[in-house]
């Protein structure tokens, strides 16, 4: 079963799979780890979110066992629609997942504010931003994760939000700075790989065969880093073996090289 197909994000035929390809990953991946305890899965991964002005500083969750909800595609309050939100006692978490395509709208400096905000808001992650926070009455921490396939900080396509937050001046933009963070889909595989490796944290088989299944999915999409030449080096023979005996001066070969004659077509 897939979450994008309930939700109605393909068409009954499946023609248009391969303009949903983001939905698809988005339900494949996120939709198997609904099925695992919150701590064991989604806390797992998204705590290695970075704060996009501070990419030292990780998101922090706090797991609050029962009190925690998943929505796929959820429709708030300024018509924005977040891939992923998450409920979580008092955290508030939207995921915003881009895989092969950007994300929508454009920042436009000088653009009309005098409609609503929501009309002003072209930008993609400004616009969904101000959805979370519509949302945010009663929760204390809200954070939004934007989940991209690049392999650094995508900085302009966050950026861009906050200057148009600015544009706007809406005070929000402060909010935006210290709670909008950056996941990469590799870190995502390599979470995962590292939770499998961990066996004393999966007691349950069914965890494992949940978590092989969305490590392979990634694999299978070339999310994954570059795990070295540990598997070919170890069934290698070491180069030494070739050079075993020390070679003396006299064992070299001193002879002069002959003298080679011109061709006669040279001449």
């Amino acid at each position: 079963m897939t979450i994008a197909e309930i939700h109605g994000k393909l068409s009954s035929s499946g023609s248009n799979i391969s303009d949903r390809r983001e939905d698809l990953l988005t339900s494949d991946v996120f939709g198997c780890l609904r099925y695992l305890p919150f701590e064991k899965g989604f806390q797992k991964i998204l705590t290695q979110a970075q704060l996009y002005i501070d990419q030292k500083k990780l998101l922090c969750i706090k797991n609050s066992d029962e009190n925690v909800s998943v929505e796929f595609w959820p429709r708030l309050e300024n018509n924005s629609e977040p891939d992923v939100l998450i409920r979580n006692g008092d955290h508030l978490i939207m995921i915003e997942v881009k895989y092969l395509s950007g994300k929508s709208g454009q920042y436009e400096p000088n653009q009309d504010s005098e409609d609503s905000m929501e009309a002003a808001s072209s930008d993609q992650l400004a616009r969904l931003f101000r959805g979370l926070l519509s949302d945010k009455s009663n929760y204390s921490r809200c954070s939004l994760i934007y989940l991209t396939a690049h392999r650094i900080l995508p900085n302009k396509d966050i950026e861009d939000g906050y200057k148009e937050l600015d544009e706007l001046s809406d005070d929000t933009r402060h909010e935006y700075k210290d709670n909008v963070y950056w996941l990469s889909w590799f870190e995502v595989y390599k979470t995962v790989g590292r939770l499998l490796d961990e066996s004393s944290e999966i007691q349950d088989k069914y965890w494992r065969i949940v978590l092989s299944d969305v490590k392979e999915l990634l694999h299978r999409k070339s999310l994954r880093q570059f795990e070295g030449f540990k598997g070919m080096i170890d069934n290698c023979s070491p180069i030494t073996t070739f050079y075993k005996r020390k070679l003396r001066p006299i064992d070299w070969n001193m002879r002069a090289v002959e003298t080679i004659q011109r061709p006669v077509f040279y001449r």
